[in-house]
């Protein structure tokens, strides 16, 4: 009888989120990502909280879009202040990253053998990017006391935490195994950089063209 009723709490203690039926969401779900997100995107596969993840999404975007460069050439002099069109036009574009990008793993994963909505991946994704939120008090110091490399170390960190989310995200909306998740986001990644590489590429040949 202890045994069960040990057994029983620890279920107790490991299903903090609700179940498939119930709803949760604001700043709940929010710490449920950071702190059990196997857990949490389990939930999320099973519901809708798009509009969340993307606001989400946006505002762990800011200490990025607000700090100073990593590196300041003295002779180009401190860099204009980001105003509030940058903002909008920083958030508008990583909003459109977004999606394009989710778009392309979908699809990785539905040839892959994943299936749910996009929807769902969607607010996976956008959610995996919290963990960049925590780099907001060392933009400030980057900043205030010209400690730029300090900055780029919490970013360089807090990217690795937002892969690792990432990663899981993409398992438990798919109900892929690990490896197929890591090989989904890795397929993903390359297309794009492959993508990349090539409008460079051309870009610079046009420029080359004109001179």
């Amino acid at each position: 009888m202890e045994g069960a009723g040990q057994r029983h709490a620890l279920e107790g203690n490991a299903l903090s989120l609700p179940t498939h039926s119930e709803r949760r969401g604001g700043l709940g779900l929010i710490l449920d990502v950071l702190a059990q997100p196997a857990a949490a995107y389990r939930y999320l596969a099973h519901h809708s909280h798009v509009g969340l993840a993307l606001v989400a999404y946006v505002i762990a975007q800011l200490p990025a879009t607000l700090a100073p460069p990593w590196y300041l050439d003295p002779e180009l002099g401190t860099p204009a202040p980001v105003g509030g069109r940058d903002v909008i036009g920083a958030s508008i574009f990583s909003l459109m990253g977004l999606f394009v990008s989710t778009l392309l793993l979908h699809g990785i994963a539905w040839l892959l053998g994943g299936r749910n909505a996009y929807g769902r991946i969607l607010q996976a994704q956008a959610l995996a990017a919290l963990p960049l939120l925590f780099t907001a008090p060392f933009a400030v110091l980057s900043h205030g006391a010209d400690m730029p490399l300090v900055y780029a170390a919490a970013t360089v960190a807090t990217m690795v935490w937002s892969v690792v989310l990432s990663v899981i995200g993409v398992r438990e909306t798919y109900r892929f195994s690990t490896a197929r998740a890591v090989a989904a986001l890795a397929l993903a990644g390359l297309i794009l950089g492959m993508a990349f590489l090539g409008f460079a590429l051309l870009l610079s040949v046009a420029m080359l063209g004109r001179v």
